[in-house]
Order: C-alpha cells, then structure tokens, then sequence
C-alpha cells in the first residue's frame, strides 16, 4: 500500500494540487490571511491599548504633578509649623516673663507686708514694755475699771495726786489706742 500525498483540489483549474508544488492565488490568499489577521489583530489592540497607555501617561503625569504638589503643600506645612512654634516660644517666653514679673511683684509685696507687721510687732513689744512699767491704778482707770483705790469722785480733795496721775493716764492713754 503506497501512500499517496495529501493533495487538494484547486478550485480553479478542477485538479488536485499536492501542497507546495505550485503557488496558486488561493495558496497565497491562504499565506496572506494569517498574516493579515495578525495585522488586524494588532492594530486592535494597538487601537485599544493606545487610549490606555495615554491615559496611563495622563495618570503618570497628574501623579507626578500631585506628588509635586503635595511636596510643596508639605514644604509650606513645615513652614507654617516652625512659624506656629516660633510664635509658641515666643508666647512661653512672654508668659514665663509676666509670671515671673508676677511673682516678683508678689515677693516684694509680701516683704514689704513682712517688714510692716515686724514694724508692728516691735510697736507692740514697746507698748507692753510701756504697760508693764504703769502703776496698777493707773491701768485700771486706763481700761476704765476702777478698783476703788485712788478713786474720789471728788476732785478738790487730791489735787497734787491727780496730776500725777492724770500724766500717768495721758500716757497710758496715748499708748492703748495704738493698739
């Protein structure tokens, strides 16, 4: 059994043509077509991927344009951050200023009170000194309890005591109402 080749029939001349022994139109329509067809092919994807790689460049390039306006947007932040912290040292820097002015203020207020009641506690310490050299008559008439002795509701009789004492009660008097 031979084997005989795969022949075709050629459609224009009615005979069977074994391929590759003769180039026909059709043979060359058939060659022709696969290449065509990728032509196609490509040209469609080219057609479709062509919007999507320009839109890719449009992206790329509003990123890139995004990217450098973030940059600038986070450049001016930082700007804006030293200005606001500037402006924080400078406030601490008034406000620790005005305490302190505050507190000194108080200071010395506070020592000029300290150095008024030390005036007035040696005022007292001589007052007492004052006091406790008085006869006990004269305190009593001083306070205005009257103990009996020395006091005459008659004023002729003891003329010469009453100056002493009445000199006794002056002072006693002058001292009491610095209390």
């Amino acid at each position: 059994m031979s084997t005989v080749p795969h022949t075709r029939p050629d459609a224009a001349a009615g005979v069977n043509v074994r391929p590759g022994s003769g180039d026909s139109d059709a043979q060359l329509e058939e060659n022709r077509e696969p290449s065509l067809r990728s032509q196609h092919l490509s040209a469609a994807f080219a057609s479709l991927l062509t919007p999507s790689a320009r839109s890719l460049a449009e992206s790329a390039s509003t990123a890139r344009t995004s990217q450098e306006a973030l940059v600038h947007a986070v450049d001016a932040m930082a700007a804006q951050l030293a200005r606001v912290d500037a402006a924080c040292a400078r406030i601490d820097g008034v406000t620790c200023a005005q305490q302190a002015g505050r507190l000194d203020s108080v200071r010395r207020r506070v020592k000029a009170m300290a150095g008024r009641v030390e005036g007035v506690v040696t005022r007292l310490d001589r007052l007492l000194l004052a006091v406790s050299k008085l006869p006990p008559s004269a305190l009593s008439r001083a306070v205005g309890h009257g103990d009996g002795v020395g006091d005459d509701d008659d004023d002729d009789d003891d003329e010469g005591e009453e100056g002493s004492e009445s000199g006794e009660d002056d002072g006693a008097r002058r001292l009491l109402p610095v209390m």
